[in-house]
């Protein structure tokens, strides 16, 4: 997943108000808002997966 494009950039129709009324700005929102659950969702699998190997570790048992 990639990061979502600003749709505000260089817009020719932007003004002090446009964020409660653009469309355009509002399915960018949306499209954000679902990136950034995604990314917070495989951060925490990375977390959880990472807590697990550093909690084990110390209950393995190393023999020559």
């Amino acid at each position: 997943m990639t990061y979502p494009r600003i749709s505000c950039k260089n817009c020719e129709n932007r003004n002090p108000t446009c964020h409660c009324t653009c469309e355009e700005y509002k399915a960018y929102k949306k499209e954000l808002e679902e990136y950034n659950a995604a990314v917070k969702k495989a951060k925490e699998q990375d977390r959880i997966m990472s807590n697990y190997i550093r909690d084990n570790y110390k209950k393995r048992v190393w023999k020559k």
